[in-house]
């Protein structure tokens, strides 16, 4: 698994599609993939790490043992 963490600026318009509302305010998300979807510096994920995420950012990363 992949990790994007992205600033994503005000918007003029909001959008909503595919179970995603994106609102005019800036957002901080993350996006989570099983590969990189973009040329941007996606952080791969270690084996077995649990990730807690809230509100657009890592809150904490653990490894196994």
């Amino acid at each position: 698994m992949h990790l994007l963490q992205r600033s994503c600026p005000a918007m003029e318009q909001e959008f909503a599609g595919a179970g995603v509302i994106l609102t005019r305010q800036q957002q901080e998300v993350i996006l989570v993939a099983s590969v990189p979807l973009t040329d941007e510096p996606w952080r791969a994920l270690e084996e077995g790490e649990l990730v807690a995420l809230i509100e657009g950012e890592v809150l904490e990363s653990r490894l196994p043992g």
